[in-house]
Order: structure tokens, then C-alpha cells, then sequence
């Protein structure tokens, strides 16, 4: 999920219209079993469904 997030904050948002705001970041991992999965073994990772959200306002026009 480290590479996500990673990637969310230097790939998409640059690029995508929307900047940052004063927010919680919030990270949802859909079952509880699969997050001991992931801390046993990280390739379980592969095969979970999470979602981040980050709070987002669109960016103004200079």
C-alpha cells in the first residue's frame, strides 16, 4: 500500500487538477482477515481490496 499512496502523491495529484486541503488522510482495508494476511505475508497484498482517501479540493486557476 506504501507504493500507492506513493504514487497518488507524486504521480496523480501534480497532475491532476486537485491540491491538498486540511484533512484526515483515511486508508480502508475491506477485511480484517486480510490485513492479517498482509502483516504475515506481504504478497497477500496482491489480492486486497483497499481504498485511500485523501481530502481533495480543486486546484485554482493563476
Amino acid at each position: 500500500m506504501e507504493t500507492q499512496i506513493k504514487r497518488i502523491y507524486t504521480q496523480w495529484l501534480p497532475t491532476s487538477g486537485y491540491e491538498l486541503t486540511e484533512a484526515p488522510e483515511v486508508h480502508f482495508i475491506h477485511s480484517t482477515d486480510n490485513l492479517l494476511k498482509i502483516k504475515t505475508d506481504p504478497e497477500n497484498i496482491l489480492n486486497t481490496k483497499f481504498e485511500i482517501w485523501l481530502p481533495v479540493k480543486k486546484r485554482q486557476k493563476p
